[in-house]
């Protein structure tokens, strides 16, 4: 979310939306919801906009958020699949009218603009770390769990264009 919160911030977007379903948020710790206020308050000229928060993403919700925060673009943890559609019924075009974010774009060099989670890069890790733990002989549930994160790479896909400032 840093990332993408970031680099939208470069591309000319002063509005920026993050649409975000509750289940993400809980298995995520609500990491993404606290990395996203984290940029607002970083950015304190940019007007800070409420996520969007759901159990389930859909048309009418959504509608009723955009209406009423009015983004120049969305951050998604994954682009719903029926955004075109959605948008449509707003009469807004991705990428004209709407930048659009994922935060789990497939691999490099994808049309969707976003962060990508370089899974290779993650899967590599996690063998790396499992066979140190077979090596030390370690077994069961760790006492102090850790976390490991694998930096995802900005992907600059067609979905949200830099804007031009009148």
């Amino acid at each position: 979310i840093l990332v993408a919160f970031r680099e939208a911030v470069a591309l000319g977007y002063r509005r920026i939306g993050l649409a975000i379903g509750r289940r993400i948020q809980l298995r995520s710790e609500n990491r993404w919801l606290a990395g996203f206020s984290l940029m607002q308050a970083e950015h304190r000229t940019l007007p800070r906009l409420p996520a969007f928060e759901a159990d389930d993403l859909t048309l009418e919700t959504f509608k009723a958020w955009m209406k009423r925060v009015r983004p120049d673009v969305v951050i998604f943890e994954t682009i719903p699949a029926k955004l075109p559609v959605w948008l449509h019924s707003l009469r807004l075009d991705a990428p004209r009218d709407l930048g659009v974010i994922g935060l789990n774009v497939y691999e490099l060099g994808d049309e969707q603009t976003g962060v990508c989670q370089v899974g290779r890069e993650v899967g590599r890790t996690g063998l790396e770390l499992l066979a140190a733990m077979v090596e030390r002989h370690q077994v069961g549930l760790p006492a102090h769990p850790t976390t490991l994160l694998v930096k995802g790479v900005w992907n600059k896909g067609k979905t949200a264009p830099p804007r031009v400032r009148a």
